[in-house]
């Protein structure tokens, strides 16, 4: 996969606006604040403020990046729960995983050629947590982080090549 290709996925990867990017982040924070069963304070208010800002800012390369980074964190957060026989904070996280995973293949721009072979990435994913779930083994977990990590950091690569070459 050259990196030309990698820029124009960047680019097209996602046909959606950040709002629902916010919106899903809004919802994510809700479910959180309902299992937890508090308020929001005044400094939480600030800190949401501050990530919806944030948010509002992101290139869609960033955006990219960011759920990359979220699904690896997601990831050791599984393998640590397994380590520690903590079967709900292991579900939680696959369940997480899953989603993030779902997301990406359902934002993917389906015109470019490169899209179909993302997608069929990421039917792989899901595959591979399902069986995680399932089973429990961490060697799931040893077989697809590296993927996630490699995939990402030709993400990574491709958006500073494309903001390089917009600043010539």
């Amino acid at each position: 996969m050259s990196i030309s290709n990698m820029t124009m996925i960047v680019r097209s990867h996602f046909s959606f606006r950040k709002a629902i990017f916010m919106v899903g982040i809004a919802y994510y924070t809700k479910k959180v604040e309902e299992r937890e069963g508090s308020l929001i304070n005044m400094n939480q208010y600030g800190y949401q403020q501050y990530k919806t800002q944030s948010i509002n800012t992101m290139t869609q390369a960033e955006m990219l990046i960011l759920l990359y980074d979220e699904l690896i964190k997601r990831l050791t957060r599984a393998e640590i729960a397994l380590k520690n026989q903590n079967y709900t904070a292991f579900d939680e996280a696959v369940t997480r995983c899953r989603e993030i995973v779902r997301y990406l293949s359902s934002t993917l721009d389906k015109k470019y050629a490169i899209s179909h072979e993302l997608d069929r990435m990421y039917e792989y994913f899901q595959y591979e947590l399902s069986r995680l779930s399932a089973g429990r083994k961490p060697e799931v977990i040893e077989e697809i982080k590296p993927l996630i990590i490699e995939l990402r950091d030709t993400f990574k690569e491709a958006d500073k090549i494309n903001s390089a070459n917009q600043k010539k």
